[in-house]
């Protein structure tokens, strides 16, 4: 595909420079230059409103910058630059990411600090965001401070009105938009960033549904609503911009919002009494120094993930680098960290310190049943571990193709749009499935586990979060599918046991049981259960682990 940029220079697009296809057009990227291509040319917006979107020229806005033109001269879409090494800023409501990345409180503030500056930039510049929903934002990677303002060529312009906005920001106590419906949306996203759910979520005995909650100015604040156990802990929203969430989502004030200065609130650890109910045999199996933010066990060897250090059958080992794998040489059971550092897969014998040599560019990392793959532009190459006397080696092995800048890691699989249309690649027993799902068409996947044949994800379409869940056969070739719509906790917390038992946790005060091959399910209903108890399990016991404990738990 050949095109034109006004101004500029000749670009040609092939398959391997998609990143994603929306309703209005298709996103190529290519030498760091992002192409946004539009299926109807009459949707293109005008040189005109390029030009005043040109007063928005701030290192966090990607703008546009030129139209783009076809080879008959007629405009198609835009060019901008490419915000590089930035993630979904959803991802960073869950509990899950912000531990695997060791993104603290503090980084949530100043995140919301450059974000609020970057707004007040962009009203003085006489311009409007109007659809400031979750999805228009991405975060630098690098440090997690730095915001992307995305999807800009919808903003408002002192000549060029916006016109569509998601209901999950909707103002529906202000006509057309403002600054303050702005501050509103911004609101919303920044209260998800702190406590990890909607203002307007939660269960309300009368009240269904965002919109009648949001026009009853009825949210997370009021004593009348019931929240998941996972969402975080009020007491870390700073007094100012507590007062400021009450002022809006209860009272129906609109104003802007203070400044994030001064004393920050300290981190809070909540204390939860566990023990047994006529469902369950609760059992304490071992307390930590701090937060458990994963578990495995591979042949008897218990692996514990907590911050700054990894226990292997309760020895510990310290590390800095809390987004790490850790796996074991299948015959000496030697236990391997892997990690990246500086674009480059780092190996690391954890009893000895030795690192390994070999030498890969490296992205990304997933386990499966305690087989590394690495991620690679637009590969996924497994890593081979062995023991030859007292040396241990690695070695990269089989290689397999991936869309190089459209696809997401997610736990245990890989998420890739191809031209529009979703696939998973999911790596199993010295395989790789890779194969369509288009039940997933109009999702935007934000969170994802794959556990022996089961995979569920968290994806959001018409402004709203599904839990999708896939039961695939022993080779990956075929799947059913059932979607949980509407959820309140943006993750997904399951497992499946060694005997194909799958135990899940779709929402407060409920269990899922049921097979990965067959269509029963039983359903168990109990205010014990909750949506801060991270399930895990050793063959077919099932553990769970929630704030420093980790547990047993049984059917009575």
């Amino acid at each position: 595909m050949e095109y034109f940029i006004q101004g500029g220079s000749k670009v040609k697009l092939s398959d391997t420079d998609f990143v994603a296809e929306g309703g209005e057009g298709k996103i190529y990227v290519k030498n760091q230059t992002v192409y946004k291509i539009y299926t109807d040319p009459s949707r293109v917006m005008p040189a005109a409103k390029i030009q005043e979107l040109s007063a928005l020229d701030h290192p966090n806005i990607i703008r546009p910058l030129a139209l783009l033109l076809d080879k008959k001269n007629i405009p198609v879409g835009f060019t901008m630059l490419q915000a590089q090494n930035a993630q979904s800023l959803p991802r960073l409501f869950t509990n899950d990411f912000r531990q695997q990345q060791n993104i603290s409180d503090a980084t949530i503030f100043a995140l919301l600090e450059e974000m609020q500056t970057t707004i007040e930039f962009i009203h003085r510049q006489h311009c409007l965001i109007v659809d400031g929903n979750e999805m228009n934002y991405l975060v630098d990677t690098q440090t997690w401070e730095k915001p992307y303002f995305i999807d800009v060529d919808s903003y408002q312009t002192p000549h060029f009105p916006a016109t569509a906005l998601m209901p999950s920001i909707k103002d529906y106590h202000t006509q057309g938009f403002t600054p303050l419906t702005d501050w509103f949306a911004f609101a919303i996203v920044a209260c998800q960033l702190l406590v990890g759910i909607h203002p307007y979520k939660g269960k309300h005995s009368n009240l269904k549904g965002l919109e009648s909650r949001m026009k009853a100015n009825i949210s997370i604040f009021n004593t009348a609503v019931s929240l998941p156990a996972a969402v975080r802990d009020f007491a870390i929203i700073p007094s100012a911009w507590q007062d400021w969430f009450i002022r809006l989502f209860e009272k129906g004030e609109r104003l802007a919002p203070p400044r994030l200065s001064g004393k920050l609130p300290a981190p809070v650890l909540r204390v939860q009494v566990i023990q047994g109910t006529n469902n369950f045999i609760v059992s304490l199996i071992h307390e930590y120094p701090s937060p458990i933010f994963g578990y495995f066990d591979y042949n008897g060897l218990e692996t514990i993930f907590i911050k700054n250090y990894i226990f292997i059958n309760k020895q510990a080992y310290t590390t800095q680098n809390t987004a790490i794998q850790v796996i074991f040489e299948p015959r000496s059971l030697t236990a391997v960290s892997a990690c990246i550092q500086q674009q480059q897969l780092q190996l690391t014998a954890l009893a000895t310190g030795e690192i390994l040599a070999l030498k890969l560019n490296a992205q990304d990392l997933l386990t499966v049943n305690n087989q590394l793959y690495a991620v690679q532009y637009d590969k996924l190459i497994a890593i081979q571990l062995r023991q030859v006397n007292d040396k241990l080696l690695a070695t990269s092995g089989t290689v397999w193709q991936i869309m190089p800048h459209s696809h997401q890691v997610f736990q245990g699989f890989i998420y890739q749009n191809v031209l529009g249309k979703p696939y998973l690649v999911i790596p199993y027993q010295q395989a790789c499935a890779i194969l369509a799902v288009p039940e997933l068409v109009g999702y935007t996947v934000i969170h994802g586990k794959h556990d022996k044949g089961v995979v569920m994800l968290i994806g959001r379409k018409n402004g709203q979060y599904d839990e999708i869940i896939l039961r695939f056969d022993a080779d990956y070739r075929q799947y059913d599918v059932r979607i949980l719509e509407n959820r309140d906790i943006l993750e997904n917390n399951f497992i499946t046991l060694d005997n194909g038992v799958v135990i899940h946790i779709p929402e407060e005060g409920e269990m899922h049981i049921f097979h990965r091959q067959a269509q029963a399910m039983k359903t168990v209903k109990d205010p014990f259960i909750r949506t801060s108890m991270r399930l895990c399990h050793v063959g077919t016991t099932v553990l769970f682990y929630e704030g420093n404990k980790l547990f047993s738990l049984k059917m009575k």
